[in-house]
């Protein structure tokens, strides 16, 4: 009977076991993504309210959702003295304001930007909008513009906007909140509604610490010479961003006061260097024929002995003649001779051809490498067409891997040769003071609006030898604002 009931419970935890293997819970694989942004059921009160004089909110969506980046994407306007709250609570929404009064008789705008998203798959409801009033009327002028990059001509995202009714304190925006304040979109982009009548001071701020203030020597800013007026239907303004504080050197050398000091690193223990060479296949056309050869070494050397640095052509034995360079670091030193196209050469760096501070001397290297030829590179021809052919440009060409070309343009068609093969960008810098260079703006101080940068529409393609032209056309146009001929009434009455 033991031996009975021994094999029969061996039997059931054996049966046990196969069920069990065969009872794995596989998770469903699921259907189609999900890509719709969650739906507004339902807002109370009600938008575009009058009379309002609550303290909170409710906003109920059609799916469960999560609040992201507040302190970027929300803004109200005017501002509130304290931040609102927003919570949220399955497929609700709460604004609660801190307030413990909103001002009297004013439009309020609520932009809740891409913050709100639906919680599995962070979609967002864009650009949800709400207004309410604590009068019995809404304020119904607006001001609207872009912000571009002085630098790019591009649009700039996540900037800061803002409305001050004190027109005569330059330094408000570094003192106080805006009344109004409003953030850029990916194009660039923002609008002011609800607006009552006036004039306004009107910035726009890199906002690097999210405070509604222009305090940072790393933001950058936007602004007009003199104040903006709300109209019913406003004519779009463009506004060129800039950095005031840039890293230039003082009379003394040294960087710009308030920048922050480059850390100086420990010297290494042992003396190496590298060369900007590929010589890993000969056979590979892997260096430009508009470059030199340059060893950046670790440490600054003491000695440089020019004998001990020679290039040689492997195919005939021959020696050719070289310069040496040698730059203030002490670490830099560029070989230039002259080269040809698709041939191989030899850099030999002998024993001791330089010798650091301690003594120690850099150890000997051979690195062969072949040229580029002709062929493999492309050209542009590059025909502006200009507003104002009295008026001077500086031309800058890149690619993807920062090479940069950079040249006073006055309006004559300009050849470029050699460009490796990409796709480049270009852009026109309309130089006013004609000193070759692109000039920041300044606020603080003597005004000065910055140049401003135009860049060719689209992204131009460079292929082996092809010569690709061009045409850049080139205004001089700067439009910040355009006022009209009398100030509108306040709004629409309700």
């Amino acid at each position: 009977m033991l031996r009975k009931a021994g094999i029969n419970a061996l039997s059931m935890i054996a049966a046990a076991l196969v069920i069990q293997g065969c009872a794995n819970i596989i998770p469903p694989t699921g259907g189609p993504k999900d890509a719709k942004a969650p739906l507004l059921v339902m807002a109370k009160p009600g938008d575009s309210v009058l009379n309002f004089s609550g303290k909170k909110i409710e906003f109920r969506f059609n799916e469960f959702v999560e609040v992201k980046d507040q302190s970027t994407q929300v803004t109200v306007s005017p501002l509130t003295q304290k931040n609102p709250v927003i919570t949220v609570k399955g497929k609700k929404v709460t604004f609660l304001f801190k307030d413990s009064l909103l001002q009297p008789n004013t439009t309020y705008h609520i932009n809740f930007g891409s913050a709100i998203r639906d919680i599995n798959e962070g979609n967002p409801y864009q650009d949800l909008q709400y207004t309410f009033s604590t009068g019995n009327y809404f304020d119904s002028l607006q001001y609207s513009g872009t912000v571009l990059n002085a630098t790019t001509g591009l649009p700039d995202s996540a900037v800061t906007v803002m409305l001050y009714r004190k027109l005569d304190d330059d330094s408000i925006v570094a003192k106080e909140k805006p009344l109004y304040a409003a953030r850029t979109s990916q194009m660039g982009d923002f609008v002011f509604n609800s607006l009552p009548a006036g004039h306004y001071k009107l910035f726009a701020v890199k906002d690097g610490n999210n405070n509604y203030r222009y305090d940072m020597r790393t933001e950058w800013i936007a602004y007009t010479d003199t104040a903006i007026i709300a109209t019913a239907k406003p004519e779009k303004a463009t506004f060129w961003l800039f950095p005031e504080h840039v890293a230039a050197k003082d009379s003394a050398g040294g960087r710009a006061p308030g920048f922050m000091k480059e850390q100086v690193r420990k010297e290494d223990k042992f003396f190496s260097y590298q060369l900007n060479i590929d010589s890993s296949n000969i056979a590979n056309r892997t260096f430009d024929l508009d470059s030199m050869p340059a060893i950046t070494l670790n440490k600054r050397l003491e000695k440089l002995d020019t004998q001990l640095i020679r290039i040689q052509n492997p195919e005939n034995g021959q020696y050719l003649p070289v310069t040496i360079h040698q730059d203030t670091s002490g670490k830099r030193i560029t070989v230039q001779f002259k080269m040809e196209e698709n041939t191989v050469y030899a850099l030999k760096l002998q024993e001791g051809f330089v010798t650091d501070t301690a003594g120690t001397k850099a150890a000997p290297a051979i690195y062969r490498f072949r040229t580029k030829k002709e062929g493999d590179y492309g050209m542009l021809t590059l025909i502006p067409k200009l507003a104002d052919s009295a008026q001077q440009y500086i031309l800058q060409l890149k690619n993807d891997k920062g090479f940069l070309f950079q040249t006073i343009w006055k309006g004559t068609p300009i050849k470029v040769n050699r460009l490796r093969v990409g796709n480049y960008t270009l852009n026109a810098v309309i130089d006013q003071n004609k000193n070759g260079q692109w000039d920041t703006g300044r606020y603080f101080g003597e005004k000065k609006q910055p140049e401003i940068t135009v860049p060719y529409p689209s992204a131009i393609p460079v292929k082996a030898n092809w010569d690709n032209e061009v045409e850049f056309k080139l205004t001089n146009e700067r439009k910040i604002w355009k006022e009209p001929a009398q100030a509108p009434s306040s709004g629409e009455k309700k």
